[in-house]
């Protein structure tokens, strides 16, 4: 009796080590499930706080932006010359802006008593109700300071959210009345973060205990904003101060329900069965370290059989580099040149195996060391690139070179394959191409030059005596004479048509103001030219600081007659009723833009490039490194830039 007694105390006490460690076990998973828990509840929150930060900051810049769009239509609409203040152009005026700007709902103009002059769109209902209810204050504020104002958000019929912005219009010290803005919200804000922002977050802001703008991805999850993980900024908006506030959509997830909370024993449980089956595995290891070993002795045969053919693949390879043309080298990360085939050597002056262990700096000029840190950044980017540049020979000669390179795998370790082509003769050729397009290009300009002279001194001349000559004879007394027929007051008008008509045909060839005066007076007396032949409202800006030294003639003469070529295009194609060109020099580079509201074409039709001169244009720019951009869009209008270096040192010597 005893004795059974013992034996299943004994038995019993072999329990005691198996349940200490479940327990011990359960605890510890209990409380690293319970740490991982309030750690993501940190981190959640940490994220939620920068997103609030970045939504916040980007939000009062993107309505910023728009901000400063109506401050400057504003004050474009109050100081615009000729000051044409027509119903009219304000509707012109307000459908662009409606139409460029998302969030740009309506435009009011206002008299200088706060009364609706003109509303954009004309159907618009909103903007006479706020004026109606509430602007009254607004428009004492705006009167009083002279400043801008914004409204308190206002929710329309059809539930959406507008605001209402009040601008004075000053010219001078005249007061013109005030511009009225009405942004919708949802557009506004609709673009404000990308996709993946959008669907782990909701957004909302607020104006006070009004809802200006909100954004949520699961309403469900997120019908109770308060006691969840989120974060809240305040930003200002000219009068009004906004609150950004950012709810997280995991939120919920964050306390674990009933069903975990069971489950954490359990992990403790089977990490407890798991030191039981430990032993169980060691015995599947032994076997299968038997069966590894069996293995291992297989691969090696395999292995020496992969290594017969990586030798005869290894033959193969040596034979394609010693026999290629082109230069072949092969250098690691860092630089130093593992190996060149006998072309490479031979191209750049070397005997053959000279290069092996030297830098690939060595061979590139020195003004052209910017190549090689140009060439690995891209490798490092795409694993592959091209590009040009100028080596040095082992003589000091320069050698044009063409670099072709990629990743591969030389003897186990990653290195770079570069593959040289010598250019010289072609770059020798194409560099004589455009020499002699420039020579080609100001011998046509001379020959204009002389042409236009020797028109005007010659031919002009003549003209102008004839038509003294023909004065002469019709102040004549008819005593001496007999009356002069009709016909000779006609053919004095003839005359005197044709002596314009020859200033205008000089001017055309060789304008003697770009010569005498510079650029900016030759395009403004261009400009003033086609307003009278073609009458069309144009608008010309001009930006070229005083202290600048002059222009290089040649870049001058490429600004002008690209304008010429342009406006040209404008008075025979566009029917365009105006036309915005704009100037501007700085210390680089000249930037010229001419924009026609006409009816625009397919930049694709290659027939059609031809036909309005923009190959043209192309080429002269490209004569001094400059270019040429292109946008049409049919019935849409066209906008024609050109960038050129100001200087005759980086325009014609620029490498």
């Amino acid at each position: 009796m005893s004795r059974g007694k013992s034996g299943s105390v004994r038995s019993v006490g072999l329990w005691f080590p198996p349940l200490g460690v479940f327990a011990l076990l359960a605890a510890l998973t209990g409380a690293i499930w319970q740490q991982q828990l309030n750690h993501q509840r940190q981190l959640l929150t940490r994220h939620t706080e920068d997103v609030c930060a970045q939504a916040s900051r980007r939000a009062e810049v993107y309505f910023a932006s728009d901000l400063s769009v109506a401050e400057v239509a504003a004050k474009h609409w109050a100081t615009h010359e000729p000051s044409d203040r027509s119903r009219a152009r304000f509707e012109q005026f307000g459908a662009v802006l409606i139409q460029e700007r998302e969030g740009y709902h309506a435009v009011a103009l206002l008299d200088t008593a706060g009364r609706a002059q003109w509303v954009v769109p004309a159907d618009n209902r909103t903007v006479p109700a706020f004026l109606a209810s509430g602007a009254g204050s607004l428009l004492a504020h705006t009167k009083r300071n002279q400043q801008p104002v914004m409204s308190p958000p206002v929710q329309s019929g059809d539930k959406r959210v507008s605001m209402f912005g009040i601008l004075p219009l000053q010219h001078g010290a005249e007061a013109l009345g005030y511009l009225v803005f009405e942004f919708r919200a949802d557009p506004l804000f609709a673009d404000l973060f990308h996709e993946r922002i959008r669907s782990e977050f909701s957004f909302r802001i607020d104006d006070g205990d009004q809802t200006v703008f909100r954004h949520d991805p699961d309403v469900a999850a997120t019908a109770s904003w308060q006691g969840s993980v989120h974060s809240a900024r305040t930003f200002n908006v000219w009068n009004r101060k906004w609150r950004m506030t950012v709810l997280p959509r995991p939120a919920g997830t964050l306390q674990p329900s009933w069903a975990v909370r069971i489950l954490i024993p359990s992990f403790g449980l089977a990490l407890s069965i798991g030191l039981s089956v430990l032993i169980y595995l060691l015995g599947l290891r032994l076997r299968a370290y038997r069966r590894a070993r069996d293995e291992a002795v297989q691969e090696v045969a395999e292995r020496r059989r992969a290594e017969e053919a990586l030798r005869a693949s290894e033959a193969r390879y040596r034979s394609v580099f010693d026999s290629a043309t082109d230069g072949l080298v092969v250098f690691h990360l860092d630089g130093r040149i593992e190996e060149a085939n006998a072309a490479a050597c031979a191209m750049h002056g070397y005997g053959e195996g000279e290069l092996d262990g030297t830098h690939v700096r060595d061979l590139i000029a020195d003004d052209y060391q910017h190549k090689y840190d140009e060439f690995m950044a891209q490798m490092d980017d795409r694993g592959a690139t091209s590009l040009d540049s100028v080596d040095v020979c082992q003589d000091g000669s320069r050698l044009d070179v063409e670099i072709h390179g990629t990743h591969f795998t030389h003897q186990g370790k990653p290195a770079v394959l570069a593959v040289f082509a010598n250019v010289t003769e072609r770059r020798m050729a194409q560099k004589l191409q455009v020499r002699l397009s420039r020579q080609v290009l100001v011998a046509q300009e001379e020959e204009r030059a002389r042409l236009s002279r020797d028109l005007h001194d010659g031919l002009g001349q003549t003209l102008t005596a004839l038509r003294f000559e023909l004065d002469w004879l019709g102040k004549k007394p008819k005593s001496d004479s007999p009356p002069a027929p009709p016909s000779f007051a006609q053919a004095n008008q003839l005359l005197e048509s044709s002596v314009e008509e020859l200033r205008r045909m000089c001017k055309g060839l060789r304008p003697p103001l770009l010569d005498d005066l510079g650029l900016e007076p030759a395009v403004r007396q261009l400009v003033q030219e086609f307003r009278d032949y073609a009458a069309v409202e144009t608008d010309l800006v001009v930006d070229f600081p005083d202290e600048q030294s002059p222009l290089a003639p040649e870049v001058a003469l490429c600004a002008y007659r690209v304008l010429q070529e342009a406006l040209t295009n404008v008075h025979r194609h566009a029917k365009a009723k105006q036309v915005s060109i704009g100037i501007v020099c700085n210390d680089a580079e000249l930037a010229m833009s001419v924009y026609d509201d006409g009816r625009g074409f397919d930049p694709a039709d290659q027939s059609a490039l031809s036909h309005f001169g923009i190959t043209g244009m192309r080429e002269r720019a490209k004569l001094v490194n400059g270019s040429i951009e292109l946008r049409s869009v049919p019935h849409q209008g066209t906008r024609v830039k050109l960038r050129v270096p100001r200087t005759i040192s980086a325009a014609l010597e620029r490498p």
